[in-house]
């Protein structure tokens, strides 16, 4: 089976992408690692605070540009921050036409926008009736509405290369593995920091020894695949 677009991982930054696309015509295909309905990723966990580099999402585009550019100690390519930069404040919108709701949360004063309902901002997991949780199960619908997939119990394991170009993913499911064709695909998967090994590299610890806030599903799978078929990594040092 073939698709237009394959995206690997299902929290807010895959959703988004497969519902844009698939508003533009194309057919997504969304795969998620876990099998749980309400599946855990650091999306679903967050507080809901939507900010560029501790920016609010309006501020000025050249100034977003800069403080992305400034945060990352010069590991941003300057083309995608200025694009960050450029497009923050339509993002807001766009979130707001899919059924995002905002507001200021009564503890914070820097005005970041919040998705509604608000969490409690305690300790603890108090996600199931937040804003975060909420969004994310509308943009999963959106997607099924719109003529793109969603697969859980299904983990990328490689990137299929072709004289140079990406052809698709080999994924694991229950029923073992097999190989999906895609015109390109996105590795929006979460990250590392669950990942013991890749935490003592990159970051020069003990992953006990971090007060971790995520979900424990970003374990690296996205990196180890990109840089596997030879993708520059910044940053890591």
């Amino acid at each position: 089976m073939s698709f237009d677009l394959i995206i690997i991982g299902a929290g807010f930054a895959g959703l988004t992408t497969a519902n844009r696309a698939a508003e533009l015509g194309l057919k997504p295909l969304v795969l998620e690692a876990s099998r749980e309905e309400l599946y855990p990723c650091n999306s679903r966990y967050s507080t809901g605070s939507c900010h560029v580099a501790f920016r609010p999402p309006w501020t000025e585009p050249a100034e977003l540009t800069k403080a992305i550019i400034e945060n990352v100690d010069g590991a941003a390519r300057e083309d995608l921050a200025i694009a960050i930069g450029d497009n923050a404040a339509r993002t807001i919108d766009w979130l707001k036409a899919q059924g995002a709701a905002f507001e200021d949360h009564p503890r914070r004063t820097d005005h970041m926008p919040m998705l509604s309902p608000l969490r409690e901002m305690k300790a603890g997991l108090d996600w199931e009736g937040g804003g975060a949780n909420a969004l994310l199960h509308k943009l999963g619908q959106q997607l099924i509405e719109r003529g793109g997939e969603l697969r859980r119990g299904s983990r990328a394991q490689k990137l299929m290369l072709d004289d140079g170009k990406i052809t698709g993913v080999e994924v694991i499911t229950d029923q073992g593995a097999q190989t999906l064709s895609a015109n390109a695909v996105v590795i929006a998967d979460g990250g590392f920091q669950a990942n013991p090994e890749y935490v003592q590299r990159h970051i020069g610890c003990d992953i006990s020894q971090l007060q971790r806030r995520n979900a424990g599903t970003g374990v690296g799978d996205g990196m180890r695949m990109a840089t596997g078929i030879g993708a520059a990594a910044v940053g890591l040092e």
